[in-house]
């Protein structure tokens, strides 16, 4: 099996399921493809600290580049060179699929993985992804009625996402289909066998072929915690060299995007916290981020950077500021952590091309991120009460004190308790099913496969199965 994936969470997800397939003893079946950046080697290095010969099975791949002027649909003529320069980066992986290597390919978020089942039909060709069989932020409106803040927040999304054209449009003089999730996940599943399509509870709704690939719902990667809290703040302690008290709070402010929200969030928390010694604000940036340029950091308020030990650390928090990003939705279920609800980011109508394209794709998923989150959480007993004192519509019009008003809601007792509840009715086991469901595949046969996803589902989602 090759799982090759690229980006920040899904190499993560990689390097768990390794250590997954290595505690099972069955790391042999596997191969993994990662691009050669700073936080896979992160990664990589946290699980070789477990035991798992990462470097042995992980290979480094380059995806191809995607700009306007050379697209990645690999439909068109114009993605000619864009194919060309896959195959030319990659030419050892390219030989491998072609000799007869891997059985299975499992890639994500790229459609990179259907010019390998062109190099080789005779591969089963899986792909892992989420939130856009759910519809688009305007689809999600009615999903939350007695939450009408929330509802705001995904019409100003949806209204920034119908804006994309014209704004591209002014920019280049021409046409340009705006990169919107759902758009670039279609050109994704060109070719695919079968979609793992990540869910927190298994849904009726959902189809079960999309694009002739075979849906198979699983739970998300909920990453394992192994660290106790009061373990985790003691660890936190000397890292940031503060004693941490039992009634002192940590909040969680994590770097997000590069959309301009960033400083605006961060210097009302900032203001917060400055009144409340017993708060600590913990933000995995380095303080040279440009984030941070030209900021008055409170002495409360610590810099870590991007760890390795992340996993060690959260669990100490009490508090995290969430925009719609799976990685910290995930991470705050793992950690039992409140969640404090931003604005889910909205397209500019102004700046560089790319920066709008990558704008466009991400709010919108975010935003119905969020939404399944929240709906997830209702599900479990979290009041609309308590998911209204939890939201933050931080606008240019609106009041800072949504951010007060959110954190004080967020330290009251009763909060807490309703989520440490929740948390544990959600499923986890995630990675176990991707790695167990990748093997069956390689044992099997993909029409044999077939036949039997209404079963495995009935085994992922029996009620004793969590």
């Amino acid at each position: 099996i090759l799982h090759a994936t690229q980006i920040l969470g899904h190499i993560k997800d990689g390097c768990d399921m390794q250590l997954e397939a290595y505690e099972k003893g069955t790391l042999d079946k596997w191969e993994f493809a990662f691009p050669p950046t700073k936080r896979r080697k992160v990664n990589q290095q946290a699980i070789e600290n477990e035991g798992v010969p990462t470097w042995d099975i992980t290979r480094s791949w380059v995806y191809s580049p995607e700009t306007q002027d050379l697209p990645a649909d690999f439909l068109t003529d114009a993605s000619f060179d864009c194919v060309l320069g896959f195959i030319a980066a990659n030419i050892p992986l390219c030989k491998d699929v072609a000799n007869g290597k891997f059985k299975v390919i499992s890639t994500n978020f790229k459609q990179e993985g259907q010019l390998l089942k062109i190099i080789n039909p005779n591969t089963i060709l899986s792909g892992i992804n989420f939130t856009f069989l759910e519809g688009m932020p305007a689809n999600r409106i009615d999903a939350h009625p007695y939450l009408p803040k929330f509802q705001e927040m995904l019409r100003r999304v949806q209204d920034s996402l119908d804006a994309v054209p014209d704004v591209l449009s002014q920019l280049t003089g021409r046409p340009i289909p705006p990169s919107d999730w759902w758009r670039i996940t279609r050109e994704k599943m060109n070719m695919v066998d079968t979609l793992f399509y990540r869910v927190f509870s298994k849904k009726t709704q959902l189809p079960t072929r999309v694009q002739g690939a075979d849906i198979v719902q699983i739970p998300h990667p909920i990453p394992e915690i192994q660290t106790p809290r009061l373990e985790a703040r003691e660890y936190l302690s000397e890292i940031i060299d503060r004693q941490i008290l039992p009634s002192d709070n940590i909040i969680v402010l994590a770097g997000e995007s590069f959309d301009g929200s960033f400083k605006n969030r961060a210097k009302e928390v900032f203001k917060f916290v400055q009144e409340h010694s017993d708060i600590a604000v913990i933000i995995p940036l380095e303080r040279t981020d440009v984030r941070l340029n030209g900021m008055a950091i409170p002495e409360n308020v610590y810099t870590i950077g991007f760890r390795n030990d992340w996993m060690n650390i959260i669990p100490a928090a009490d508090i995290t500021f969430i925009r719609g990003s799976w990685g910290e939705i995930l991470d705050v279920i793992a950690a039992g952590n409140i969640p404090i609800i931003s604005s889910p980011g909205t397209v500019p109508t102004k700046g560089n091309i790319d920066e709008i394209q990558f704008l466009t794709e991400v709010s919108g998923e975010r935003a119905v991120n969020l939404s399944l989150f929240i709906e997830e959480l209702q599900k479990q007993g979290i009041s609309s009460e308590i998911i209204n004192g939890l939201l933050c519509d931080v606008t240019e019009e609106q009041s800072h004190d949504e951010i007060r008003n959110a954190l004080a809601f967020a330290l009251r007792k009763d909060v807490s308790a309703a989520f440490g509840q929740a948390y544990q009715g959600i499923r986890r086991k995630g990675i176990k099913w991707m790695v167990d469901l990748h093997e069956e595949l390689l044992s099997s046969d993909l029409d044999k496969f077939r036949q039997r996803i209404p079963e495995i589902e009935s085994e992922i989602w029996a009620i004793t199965n969590n």
